[in-house]
């Protein structure tokens, strides 16, 4: 299959997933994670790449981030490892208590939640995705979590999903999210500097800018309830 053609598999598989988003919209977030339960999902427009997607993108020429993170991660053939980088995170969530699940089918999606203070991640993305998506989640952990003075998000947004109590139906709430997102893909690029792992900038923001889309689209199909 050449790159940039998209097979019957995979047209299918978004529309499952797009179906499945739809159910109970005002009661979930972009990804459709319940509300009900202190989950934070990262944005939705790479949830569940098929093999035939992971394929479509190691064809593609510029996939390589153009420098390596770090010497011992780059294989003979130029790619690069995300290993060691993926290693560094989660040791950083286990040192603090936290978990990291990683699964392979269409019935999990990228979240943190804070009761069992678990992290899941798809391995149904190329590796680099699975890796900016890690450092995203471990932004909110770091941002979200640890005593209270030392808490940081915008008034209505993650903290008061978390910690108190929110209508999430609100344009105040909704707004709130979107800059905690934000704010949390900025922090992924310090930390990630902080950790000495890195990022590629152009390809970091590209993933970022995907994924807040569906948060964009979700402040703006709201009820109108204040």
């Amino acid at each position: 299959m050449s790159c940039g053609q998209i097979t019957e598999r995979q047209i299918g598989f978004q529309l499952k997933v797009l179906k499945k988003l739809s159910q109970s919209f005002l009661d979930r977030t972009p990804l459709g994670v319940s509300l009900q339960t202190p989950s934070i999902a990262i944005g939705g427009s790479d949830i569940g790449a098929t093999e035939g997607e992971i394929a479509l993108e190691s064809c593609d020429s510029s996939n390589g981030d153009g420098r390596p993170l770090d010497s011992d991660t780059v294989y003979a053939s130029g790619n690069i490892s995300y290993d060691e980088p993926i290693r560094v995170l989660t040791t950083w969530l286990e040192e603090r208590g936290w978990t990291v699940q990683w699964y392979t089918t269409g019935d999990h999606i990228d979240a943190v939640t804070l009761p069992n203070k678990l992290v899941t991640i798809s391995q149904r993305q190329i590796p680099r995705h699975r890796y900016y998506t890690l450092l995203h989640e471990v932004s909110h952990v770091d941002l979200l979590t640890g005593p209270p003075e030392t808490r940081h998000g915008e008034p209505h947004g993650y903290l008061d999903l978390w910690y108190a109590t929110i209508n999430e139906r609100t344009l105040r709430h909704r707004v709130a999210v979107v800059i905690d997102e934000i704010i949390a893909w900025d922090h992924g690029i310090k930390l990630a500097t902080n950790l000495g792992i890195g990022v590629d900038p152009i390809k970091y923001r590209d993933f970022r800018n995907r994924n807040l889309k569906s948060y964009f689209d979700w402040a703006i199909n709201r009820d109108e309830v204040e």
